[in-house]
């Protein structure tokens, strides 16, 4: 069977319109409009198919017959290419590039050696098409074979040598058409026979022929007994299930999903070319290709070690590698410095007053004096510390933040009462730069509701500065982000695709790889939202690949399971959980002792922000114990608290059980509750957090805490409990001396003025004598006066001045 050409004249067949012959033939050879008006253009037959099987060639000229258009069947010509419509010069021929379609009308006698395009040397173009051919007629000798077995011993001495020259070739094609391997008594009968004579050849094959089939068919059948009956191999009981869940997941369309975690999981590795070379031998392996290949690819990948770092003069404990439940069992961190704390989920929304806590609480031990090797004694450590930094420590008064959230709650107000000057002046008085931006960003919305484009570009200049305050590149992108879906949502033109492409620009811009790979992530979420399914994946993609550059496995881990976050935020569910997974491992058998509690850490941040309460508890003991515990428990509760997860925070407040910092965070949660006006969930909580901070045992400690419970109780409109904590905090005051009262008193008289009590709060901070804690306390305290009578409501103004 020869190879012909396929022509389709410029005319259709009788009884027959041209318009409804155009469209069928759109719609059966899936072309467009254009395509088919050249043909019926052209003053020749165009050229649709060139040397291609007669049996292929048939079938389309069907297919076209069935279209009413005239096309016929014919020798291959020299010139032309497949589907090279003629143009209407006959001197010049139009010329279609096979690969990238690149259009040229040149002289009808000119050969083009090499696309201008796209660079394809049409010299291979033609040996690659030879191969195709011969491909064909391999595929068409196989098919007649499988009919006519019992051919002449000459005959099938020729196809042997033919098979042996092409049987990689022919393996694979014989899987494409499902046509069964000879069987191995055929195979034996045809290697001994050569030497016999062609009769006595004959014989045996008239004599045997009805036996074959039966004894072919036993052996077959003992071999899959034999194969069915034998005990499956480790690696078989392992990949087996493996392999029935991929298949699962492929029929059910989630290739994807399953696709992604592979990558994930390499790169979190650092192993980015074992996952590679294991695909590609997969596939020549289910193509009948190589088996051998796969195993020894398989064989030779990295396994995961299955036991963890050590800690300092102890062993490695064995790692539960399937990581159901999580790893377990690991010893943890008894304590942490300062400075990896700090690192630990670093917050954003910055209150002052907790730094401040923190350095009232802190003691010091010095060495006695007049009993030199002695017990030491213990000093509180603000008493330590010199003037200048108690100056610097006093400044943090500023970055009060339930004060900018009050303030942001009065914005609000006269946003819809309409009074925006008043609205816009009070949002510059607030101090934390990530309040201060959402609340102008509600200002914009309202301005873009109201169609005041001016306004809106005033309000975004702002914004552009006060971003600049933002320290965390994390925090700048999510605000970005969050404020141009908002003024998407208010009938901006250019938004949310104005603020995407910002933060793509920066993403794009930063050089930290932990940074970079947080802001590609919190930008996918953003076309997500955006409904740019597309961009999505390419930005988690540059996200994966910039954490994946990160050479300490700490950070890359950290970025992991930071990462993990954006994946829960696009509803990846499962990508998400595989990532923690894999960190788990990771953390536990990659990083050193040292590092391990604050990787763990993080881990915790993101199971608590995903819900996985459990999960989170268990990386929680694996990072930190004793003191370090608590630590970590309250940086994962404010990471929760700033993300506005409030149930999720309050089983992480509820498993701390040092009462010092649970009431700090209690005291944070309230302050949260009332933001968001769930005014009522804040005073079901108010009397156990009381009752909870009268059992602090150091008596500043504990005036500082039922003071800020003071300020709540007022601000929650109970205004005698109020009063009743701030009275017994002063009086826990008068029980410490040296600077520490003073700070004490002071504290209770800022929490006074905030809640508008200015004359008590005066009195209080006339009768101090330290200047560095009277003076900035003092001005905190105007400043809030000024506020509350230039800037607040009216009604506000009636404060008690007893």
């Amino acid at each position: 069977m020869s190879n012909v050409n396929l022509l389709i004249f410029p005319e259709v067949l009788e009884g027959q319109e041209e318009a409804t012959v155009k469209e069928n033939l759109m719609k059966t050879l899936k072309v467009d409009k254009a395509k088919v008006d050249e043909w019926y253009l052209a003053e020749e037959p165009t050229i649709l198919l060139q040397n291609v099987a007669e049996e292929v060639a048939e079938r389309y000229e069907k297919a076209i017959t069935n279209c009413g258009a005239k096309v016929v069947i014919a020798e291959p010509s020299k010139d032309g290419l497949s589907l090279v419509p003629k143009t209407k010069n006959k001197n010049t021929k139009l010329w279609i590039c096979p690969e990238c379609e690149h259009e040229e009308e040149i002289p009808r006698d000119d050969v083009i050696e090499q696309c201008p395009s796209c660079g394809l040397v049409m010299a291979k173009w033609e040996e690659r098409m030879k191969e195709e051919a011969e491909k064909e007629k391999i595929r068409r000798r196989l098919l007649r074979d499988q009919r006519l077995k019992e051919d002449g011993v000459a005959e099938r001495e020729a196809r042997v040598a033919e098979l042996e020259r092409i049987k990689a070739l022919e393996r694979e094609i014989m899987k494409e058409l499902g046509i069964k391997p000879p069987s191995q008594l055929w195979l034996l009968f045809e290697k001994y026979t050569v030497s016999l004579s062609f009769a006595f050849t004959a014989v045996i094959i008239m004599l045997t022929g009805l036996g074959f089939a039966y004894v072919d068919q036993r052996i077959e059948q003992m071999e899959a007994e034999q194969l069915a009956a034998a005990e499956p191999g480790p690696e078989i009981e392992g990949v087996a299930p493996v392999i029935g869940a991929a298949v699962q997941m492929q029929q059910t369309g989630n290739t994807q999903v399953m696709n992604e975690v592979g990558n994930v999981a390499e790169i979190m590795q650092g192993q980015q070319s074992q996952r590679q070379a294991a695909v590609a031998a997969a596939q020549q392996m289910m193509k009948g290709v190589d088996p051998e290949k796969f195993l020894a690819v398989a064989q030779n990948m990295a396994p995961m070690p299955a036991m963890s770092t050590a800690p300092p003069g102890g062993q490695p404990m064995p790692v539960n590698m399937d990581t159901i439940g999580g790893v377990t069992g690991l010893p943890a961190a008894p304590m942490m410095d300062s400075a990896m704390l700090a690192s630990i989920a670093p917050p954003a929304q910055v209150d002052g007053r907790d730094r401040i806590l923190d350095v009232l609480a802190e003691k010091r031990m010095i060495e006695d004096p007049t009993n030199p090797g002695g017990p030491g004694i213990v000093l509180e450590a603000i008493d330590e510390m010199d003037g200048s930094a108690i100056v610097d420590l006093m400044e943090e008064l500023k970055q009060d933040l339930e004060w900018d959230l009050f303030m942001a709650g009065h914005v609000r107000k006269y946003m819809e009462n309409a009074e925006f000057d008043k609205a816009t002046d009070l949002a510059g008085q607030i101090v934390n730069p990530v309040v201060k931006i959402r609340t102008l960003g509600d200002i914009m919305a309202d301005f873009q509701l109201d169609a005041r484009e001016g306004d809106v570009k005033l309000q975004g200049a702002r914004v552009r500065l006060d971003l600049d305050n933002v320290e965390s590149r994390d925090m700048e992108a999510a605000l970005i982000l969050e404020l141009g879906l908002k003024l998407g949502e208010a009938g901006s033109r250019i938004e949310p695709q104005s603020s995407l492409a910002r933060v793509a620009e920066m993403a794009s811009a930063i050089t930290n790889n932990s940074d970079k790979a947080a802001v590609f992530g919190r930008l996918a979420v953003g076309y997500l939202k955006s409904g740019e399914n597309r961009r999505a994946r390419e930005s988690f993609g540059k996200a994966t690949q910039a954490a994946g550059r990160l050479t300490d496995p700490a950070e890359r881990i950290i970025a992991f399971s930071k990462l993990a976050m954006r994946y829960y935020d696009a509803r990846n569910l499962t990508l998400a959980n595989e990532i923690l997974a894999e960190a788990d491992v990771l953390a536990a058998t990659r990083v050193e002792f040292a590092n391990r509690g604050r990787v763990f850490a993080e881990i915790a941040v993101a199971r608590a922000y995903m819900g996985d309460m459990p999960g989170a508890g268990i990386a929680i003991d694996n990072a930190a114990e004793g003191q370090a515990r608590e630590q970590v428990l309250g940086r994962v509760a404010q990471s929760l608290l700033e993300a506005d997860r409030h149930f999720n925070a309050m089983q992480i407040i509820d498993a701390i059980s040092d009462p010092v910092e649970r009431v700090r965070l209690e005291n944070r949660l309230l302050v949260h509750l009332m933001s968001k006006d769930e005014t009522g969930a804040a005073l079901d909580r108010l009397p156990n957090v009381i009752d909870l901070t009268r059992t602090i045992t150091d008596p500043g400690d504990r005036g500082l805490q039922l003071s800020r419970l003071g300020r709540i109780a007022v601000r929650l409109g109970e205004d005698d409990l109020g009063d009743a904590l701030f009275r017994e905090s002063l009086e826990n005051s008068l029980v410490v001396d040296g600077r520490k009262e003073q700070m004490n008193q002071g504290m209770a008289a800022l929490e006074m003025g905030r809640v508008f009590w200015f004359g008590r709060a005066n009195d209080i901070v006339s009768q101090l004598d330290d200047i560095v804690v009277r003076d900035p306390i003092g001005n905190e305290i105007m400043a809030t006066e000024r506020i509350v009578q230039h800037m607040l409501p009216e009604d506000l103004m009636e404060y008690e001045e007893t």
